[in-house]
């Protein structure tokens, strides 16, 4: 999965939703 380069909230995102962090 290709994410932007705000890594703080990719990862904010991914602790809600930690299916995204494939």
């Amino acid at each position: 999965m290709v994410y932007p380069p705000d890594v703080e909230l990719y990862e904010r995102l991914s602790a809600d939703q930690p299916e995204l962090s494939q």
